[in-house]
């Protein structure tokens, strides 16, 4: 083999080695934001995971884990606040002592979430059912602001 065809040989290994380490890391990354996004968390934290269509979540509640894709929250809790640049709609929900109340992340980075003396952290596209036991007006908050009001009635 000549000098140039064992430099194009070693220079072609060097690209596919490099390709290799690219694609490894990358799934790696994708990996490890599955995982934070399926685990739940028995401190109500998750990390922020992009995801423009909502899947199957862990959502912890008052009574334990459940795993609900987000059109099944939907569906089983009326009672949500959705918010979109920490704008939440609608502005005021009116619910009883300890009915589920969904907060509903809808953009694709994550935020952080006070309610009822309670914080959420929220990944993008991801959401969170609370049962609110504190009875009055409650501020819920996004990312420090003011968003919108639960009235809880007893």
């Amino acid at each position: 083999m000549n000098k140039k065809s064992t430099i194009i040989t070693w220079s072609v290994v060097g690209v596919i080695i490099i390709a290799i380490i690219i694609i490894a890391a990358y799934n790696h990354h994708k990996n490890s934001e599955m995982a934070m996004t399926q685990s739940g968390s028995s401190t109500q934290m998750t990390e922020p995971t992009p995801s423009p269509t909502p899947t199957a979540a862990a959502t912890p509640t008052a009574t334990g884990a459940a795993s609900l894709s987000y059109q099944e929250a939907l569906k089983k809790y009326p009672e949500r606040f959705q918010f979109n640049s920490c704008q939440g709609t609608p502005a005021t929900i009116a619910v009883r002592k300890n009915t589920p109340v969904m907060l509903d992340n809808r953009d694709k980075v994550g935020h952080t979430f006070v309610a009822d003396k309670q914080t959420f952290k929220l990944g993008g596209y991801g959401y969170y059912v609370f049962y609110p036991e504190t009875v009055g007006n409650l501020t819920v908050t996004c990312d420090g602001k003011n968003s919108v009001t639960l009235n809880v009635e007893q």
